[in-house]
């Protein structure tokens, strides 16, 4: 899992962090659980993820142009550079 220690590194973590983003995938409702029976706090909508994020500096470390948003969003824009960087 070099990623989660990559995302550590970039955004950090610490007991003042008001929020995290815990994704899994192709798990099913025993590992769910098991990370919420770790992670202190409530879950919310993966629609609220812009709100608690700090977007400058995301778009900062993936170094997004304003006219990349232009045709797609941020998550968009995102998702693509993961996505070539595993091709």
């Amino acid at each position: 899992m070099p990623e989660v220690g990559q995302s550590l590194q970039r955004f950090g973590i610490s007991e003042e962090s008001e929020s995290i983003l815990v994704a899994s995938f192709h798990t099913g409702d025993a590992d769910a659980e098991r990370v919420q029976s770790i992670v202190e706090g409530d879950p919310v909508d993966l629609d609220a993820l812009s709100s608690l994020a700090d977007m400058a500096t995301v778009k900062k470390i993936y170094k997004i142009a304003p006219p990349e948003l232009e045709v797609g969003s941020v998550a968009d824009a995102i998702c693509c550079r993961i996505a070539a960087s595993h091709c």
